[in-house]
């Protein structure tokens, strides 16, 4: 479950087309290292599947657009079966759990407030743990949809920015590490490298 960051902040004309040059990189940046795999957007959220993940979290991790993503396991609307589903990840759990529940969609029989509580008194009912809303040992993260829920798993970091291409191109010099840095940064902004002087290559390690 890819989060997108600052395009959020656009247009929802500018957002959607944010979004397509995204998904078009993703594509690209996956085929590049091997893997095929299936995107689709949904409420501001973009959604990557594939079968080869060590290449997909890679692409993910150096694509500029990508603010931050968790991968997740979808269950059921269901607090007991979510709550069991944690307790197979984190079989003995210690000191201290919270539920952290975020609702995405239209608001269906669950507000992101009761569906956390209900799994919290679930997982209770099967350990012993306290409940530290503020700084738990555990945090059991939640996305509520109307008709499922996604158990996230451990959250891995993008580049930011802005999806490559969107403001255009921008011939540079690639001579030093400043340079390099520069251009960089230009790429987080949007734009995309040609470059003058230089090997493209060396943005690679970037």
């Amino acid at each position: 479950m890819v989060r997108i960051g600052e395009s959020m902040l656009k247009s929802r004309p500018v957002r959607r087309y944010f979004t397509k040059v995204l998904k078009n990189t993703l594509i690209a940046q996956c085929r590049i290292r091997g893997a095929t795999i299936d995107i689709r957007s949904e409420g501001g959220l973009v959604f990557v599947s594939g079968k080869q993940d060590e290449e997909i979290v890679d692409a993910l991790k150096h694509t500029f657009g990508v603010n931050a993503v968790d991968p997740y396991t979808e269950i059921e609307l269901d607090p007991d079966t979510v709550a069991e589903a944690a307790l197979e990840r984190n079989p003995n759990p210690s000191g201290t759990f919270a539920v952290q529940c975020k609702r995405h969609g239209q608001k269906g029989n669950w507000t992101s407030q009761s569906f956390a509580g209900t799994v919290g008194a679930k997982v209770l009912e099967r350990v012993d743990l306290k409940v530290n809303l503020s700084e738990p040992d555990w945090a059991i993260r939640v996305a509520l949809f109307p008709n499922k829920v996604h158990l996230l798993g451990d959250r891995f970091m993008g580049p930011g920015g802005l999806p490559s291409g969107v403001q255009g191109l921008v011939l540079a010099n690639l001579e030093s590490e400043e340079d390099i840095l520069c251009a960089w940064l230009m790429m987080h902004r949007g734009c995309r490298i040609r470059p003058i002087t230089g090997s493209a290559e060396s943005l690679q390690r970037w």
